[in-house]
């Protein structure tokens, strides 16, 4: 997919059109894959593809997204749509320009295309997780849009009213609904998700890691203690037993 406008100048246009022409020309050397294009303004006669966009507008993208197995996309709110739906989203990027939302899979350059397709059709949990974190950074899912948004023009409006009234210039306030966001450590993915090989982040009892942290600290004490008990005896009779095991290697290297 597209973002509603391709590029703001002429270069970014073109950049914009050549990241989709290596795009199609890997797809079409992997006619496995079934594709679905769904490009803006006149992209699509340009790469020779059958364009699926009908419109901007209603539920054709809403419904369209729950149908694929992974979205490629250019910056846009596509990509914050197929997070919802939980598709893997990769980002079609030639710009490698600041984002205002991050993904799991960045396309950059030709050579990120075959890597990336495979992952986004078989996605690692932990990239998944990294995903649905970045979605809930960026957005709120908890409620409804739709009442913030009417509560917020009705918020606009009365204190429109109430600075006329008083005779005062315009100013609203920031957040003028406050803030609903999760907190920043409510955000970060499941450890158990990131890391899916390691036994210690999949246990979620807190009295046995307690027990095993109160194990792990005293066997690093032990080993503190014996370590500071090691004076330059120790280290002198070290190096003796090594030097005595390489004369002796020798010797039975000669003696062969």
């Amino acid at each position: 997919m597209t973002a509603k406008k391709p590029g703001f100048t002429q270069h970014q246009t073109r950049l914009t059109l050549r990241s989709l022409s290596d795009l199609n020309e890997y797809f079409r050397s992997h006619t496995e894959i079934e594709v679905v294009w769904r490009l803006t303004k006149d992209l699509s006669s340009q790469l020779e593809v059958e364009n699926q966009l009908k419109s901007l507008a209603g539920n054709e993208l809403a419904d369209l997204l729950p149908q694929v197995d992974g979205v490629i996309t250019t910056p846009s709110t596509a990509m914050v749509e197929g997070m919802i739906v939980d598709r893997p989203v990769a980002c079609l990027d030639y710009h490698n320009a600041p984002r205002f939302v991050p993904t799991a899979w960045t396309i950059s350059a030709p050579s990120h295309i075959a890597s990336v397709v495979a992952e986004i059709l078989s996605p690692p949990p932990a990239k998944m997780a990294f995903q649905r974190a970045c979605l809930q950074d960026c957005l709120s899912c908890a409620s409804p849009a739709s009442p913030r948004v009417a509560e917020l023009i009705v918020k606009m409006a009365a204190a429109a009213h109430d600075t006329r009234r008083q005779g005062h210039r315009l100013h609203l306030p920031a957040a003028m609904l406050g803030s609903n966001f999760p907190a920043a450590e409510e955000c970060l993915a499941p450890l158990a998700e990131v890391y899916p090989g390691s036994k210690v982040f999949q246990e979620n009892d807190i009295q046995s890691l307690q027990v095993r942290l109160a194990r792990a600290e005293n066997e690093n004490l032990r080993l503190a203690l014996h370590q500071s008990q090691r004076g330059i005896g120790y280290w002198i009779q070290l190096a003796g037993r090594e030097t005595a095991r390489r004369l002796k290697t020798r010797q039975l290297g000669h003696q062969q």
